[in-house]
């Protein structure tokens, strides 16, 4: 992914639509919003990994996919499936094909933000 492409999908945000590239993960260490820090080590090696096991991650709505089934608060669409994995302008960025409810609720600002779920290891907050 290219600086044009990032220019173009801050120009879509401002515009409302759902960009088709969307920000992941900074590379290196980082602090979350609530305070947590986590490290991306190795980004080829997650982008491996995503390609290797040949699936496709879903984007759900408000975490459901992230909780328990008995703590669910509704049922779990996907939102839209993230489809291809990039390093660019150091962090990881993934490629998403929307479903066509979730880009009238982008469109209309209904939902604004991707808070992605990943796993980290334990004592060293690594992501892998």
């Amino acid at each position: 992914m290219s600086r044009s492409v990032v220019q173009a999908l801050n120009k879509a945000q401002s515009n409302a639509a759902a960009p088709e590239w969307v920000h992941l993960l900074p590379i290196g260490e980082t602090v979350g919003r609530d305070g947590r820090t986590f490290t991306v080590a190795n980004p080829q090696a997650l982008i491996a990994s995503f390609n290797a096991d040949r699936v496709d991650l879903p984007i759900d709505y408000d975490h459901q996919n992230a909780i328990g089934k008995k703590d669910r608060t509704g049922p779990t669409p996907a939102a839209g499936w993230i489809k291809e994995l990039s390093i660019d302008q150091g962090s990881i960025w993934a490629r998403v094909e929307w479903t066509n409810e979730a880009r009238g609720l982008i469109s209309q600002k209904a939902y604004r933000y991707i808070s992605p779920t990943f796993f980290v290891e334990q004592g060293t907050n690594q992501v892998f």
